[in-house]
Formats: C-alpha cells, sequence, structure tokens
C-alpha cells in the first residue's frame, strides 16, 4: 500500500480506571503468530507499537512460530515479581492459544513466588473487526449498490474445532454488519477459500472477498490467488493509524479481563 492514509476518528471508549489498574499490576507480552513476510512482520510490529503507546506499563512483544524471539525465551526472562497476562495477537483459538503459549505460561519465573501467568482470549470474534472488514471491502472497491455479488470471507484456518466455530462467529458478524449472507472459505482447511469462491462466482456475477487474516503474508496471498473480483485488505496495515488503534484497543481489553480474572483461553488439546 502507498502513501499515508489519515487517521479517521476512533470510535473506540479509552481503556477505563479498572482497566489500567488490572494491566499495571502484571507483565504484559503480546504474542503474534509470526511470518516471514517482510510486510507482515513491518505492520506487526506496527500493531506492537500502537500497542505500546496505550499501554499503562511495559509491554513485551514475542512470536509463537516463525520469529524470534519466542514466547518461551520472552515469558521465561520475565522478572518474577508479578503475575502476568500472555495476549495472543491472534485472530481465534487454536492450537497456538491453547497448547504453545499455555507452554510458554508455564515458564513465568514469577510461578515460584505464587505469581501465576494466563493466557487471555484471542482477538476474536468481536464486532470491532466485523467493522474494520467493512472498512477494508469499502477500501477494495466493493460497492453493492454498483457491483451486485457474492461475499465470501477468508479466513487462516484451525485444526481445533472452536477456532472454526470462531471464525463461523466472525462471518455471522460480518454479515450483520453488511446486511448480507458471506460464505466462509478457509487458506488452510475445508471448504477452501479457492472453493468458495468458484462455488459463489458460479452463482454471482462478481465475488468480493474480506480478509480476516490480522497482516500480510501467506494467507493473504492463498486470498488473491482463489481470484475474487475484489480482495480487502488485512484487518491490520501499518499506515492505518485508526485500524491500528482499534485493534490495539481490543488487545489490551483482552489482556484487562485476563488479568482481572476474568475468561482466559482454556488449555486444552482436544478438538
Amino acid at each position: 500500500m502507498s502513501g499515508h492514509r489519515p487517521a479517521r476518528p476512533d470510535t473506540q471508549d479509552p481503556l477505563d480506571p479498572d482497566e489500567r489498574r488490572a494491566l499495571s499490576g502484571v507483565h504484559l507480552v503480546v504474542c503474534g503468530h509470526g511470518t516471514r513476510s517482510a510486510l507482515g512482520q513491518r505492520t506487526m510490529a506496527a500493531l506492537v507499537d500502537a500497542i505500546r503507546s496505550l499501554a499503562p506499563g511495559p509491554v513485551h512483544a514475542a512470536s509463537v512460530d516463525v520469529q524470534e524471539p519466542s514466547a518461551d525465551a520472552v515469558v521465561g526472562a520475565l522478572p518474577p515479581d508479578r503475575p502476568g497476562v500472555i495476549q495472543p495477537l491472534l485472530l481465534s483459538t487454536g492450537y497456538h492459544t491453547r497448547v504453545d503459549l499455555q507452554n510458554a505460561a508455564r515458564r513465568h519465573p514469577g510461578l515460584r513466588r505464587g505469581h501465576g501467568m494466563v493466557v487471555a482470549r484471542a482477538l476474536g470474534p468481536d464486532p470491532v473487526l466485523a467493522a474494520l472488514q467493512v472498512r477494508r471491502l469499502r477500501e477494495a472497491g466493493w460497492s453493492p449498490e454498483v457491483e451486485p455479488g457474492a461475499v465470501v470471507m477468508g479466513a487462516a484456518g484451525s485444526s481445533v474445532t472452536a477456532g472454526r466455530r470462531a471464525a463461523a462467529r466472525q462471518r455471522d458478524l460480518l454479515a450483520d454488519a453488511l446486511g448480507l449472507p458471506v460464505h466462509l472459505g478457509y487458506g488452510a482447511g475445508r471448504p477452501s477459500i479457492a472453493e468458495v469462491v468458484r462455488a459463489a462466482g458460479s452463482e454471482a456475477d462478481a465475488v468480493a472477498c474480506s480478509s480476516y487474516l490480522l497482516t500480510p503474508g501467506t494467507f493473504q496471498d492463498r486470498l488473491a490467488a482463489a481470484g475474487p473480483q475484489r480482495l480487502a485488505g488485512p484487518l491490520v496495515e501499518a499506515e492505518d493509524e485508526a485500524g491500528l488503534r482499534a485493534v490495539a484497543l481490543l488487545a489490551l481489553r483482552r489482556a484487562a479481563a485476563a488479568a482481572g480474572g476474568g475468561e482466559v483461553e482454556v488449555e486444552t488439546q482436544s478438538t
């Protein structure tokens, strides 16, 4: 993406005092998936910077795969003086949140002093993300008033049933936001995004694909290869300050809820 998109007014409320208090009492580790894409790396770094700009205390960045530092290394190097929260910068529950990050949480040195570490909920599903998906579709030139057709949503895919349910729930949130049906396909898994685009294209003059991916990378390339007439960009773009802020606030609210004893990621290997 070339140029700098002006920031739009942010509709999110700032962190409230309880959220700030909860976050101030923990070590916060934010953990993305990791990517070999230079643009994807730059985009994730911009999201981490946005989180740091809004957080009341230090934010430690890690990746669950591909990139360094790893979640294990970052958590293992934390001071043992307080509890911790790992906030997945991932869109849905899955093996990484239920196994890999849980294993990383057990490396917290504070455990020896009674300071536990929890894994917060993934970012999605959430209406904030659906609103971003609508924006990205519009930015890609999607206009049902001028170019009626089908809308599909491309997600990464998950080996965990709960992850597939989460993607389906986000599909429903997007459909509600658009007021139109949305078909779901996966970059890895069935139905594949290519199959879904092909099926939708057999019944509509044009197919628009909403990307339910956090950053650019391999899976965004797979959505493009499926051949939709309109392809929306991923949720986070390095130069979109409003989008970065919206996702950063969502991440911090998830982390604050976990730090305050609220909903956390369930540790299980079952599907």
